[in-house]
């Protein structure tokens, strides 16, 4: 019991750090041996539950966690409970549907409902990207918590592509804007010749749970979503929100 503890206590540090953490920084903090730190390492690594980056030798948690995260939120049914919702909008827009969750610092994909046209975005369930340089991420960031925010900021803001945001003044800029207007917009910030529109899901206590975003080809994106599309996009997280 008291090695599980010990694990939990790793896990925990590195859970609260703005960055990747070494081995000995991670002994430090938590007043344990470095050679017990190295084992417990080694072996939440074998679970996925961390990975260490190969030029620093430094630590972070691990792809394990979107996975069981994903299985858990599958076991309370948001999957499920949001489908007929989702489903709705997608014969509405007839463009790709995307369910997001948060994982620390990066935005998860849950559920994808891809477009039937021939030219479309695709994506598959599972994938991960920054927070920063996408709709949804952008939509936990700004309806998410102030700590959150400095996280991202503090871990880096990588250059994805040209028109990313990598800069913290112009990020909070553009987070305050997501507030005001209540959605997100990705216009090749992620990928070329991706543009997305992202809105929140709301929990009962008011807090994000998740992000729901219509996906397109640059070309069939204006740089204002059309009025019909919000509306669409609204009535779906505000209906996932209620029935949750």
């Amino acid at each position: 019991m008291k090695t599980i503890r010990k694990g939990i206590a790793v896990l925990e540090q590195l859970s609260m750090a703005s960055g990747m953490l070494g081995v000995t920084e991670l002994a430090t903090a938590l007043d344990m041996d470095k050679a017990i730190v190295h084992r417990i390492l080694k072996t939440l690594e074998e679970g996925k539950l961390v990975q260490q980056d190969v030029s620093s030798k430094r630590y972070s948690l691990g792809i394990g966690f979107v996975q069981m995260g994903g299985r858990f939120l599958d076991q309370l049914g948001l999957p499920e409970l949001a489908h007929p919702h989702l489903l709705r909008l997608w014969e509405r827009c007839n463009e790709t549907v995307h369910l997001c969750i948060q994982s620390d610092l990066q935005t998860v994909l849950l559920r994808v409902y891809e477009s039937q046209q021939g030219v479309r975005v695709s994506a598959k369930v599972g994938d991960q990207a920054h927070l920063h340089s996408t709709s949804t991420g952008k939509v936990f960031l700004a309806f998410g918590s102030a700590d959150l925010i400095e996280r991202a900021i503090e871990a880096g803001l990588p250059r994805c592509q040209p028109h990313t945001i990598h800069t913290a003044e112009r990020l909070r800029e553009e987070l305050a804007l997501v507030r005001r207007q209540g959605y997100a917009t990705d216009i090749e910030e992620s990928d070329q010749n991706y543009s997305a529109v992202a809105l929140p899901v709301f929990g009962a206590k008011g807090e994000c749970v998740a992000a729901v975003a219509v996906a397109m080809p640059v070309g069939r994106m204006p740089s204002t979503p059309n009025a019909a599309l919000l509306s669409d996009l609204k009535a779906t997280v505000n209906a996932i929100s209620r029935a949750g």
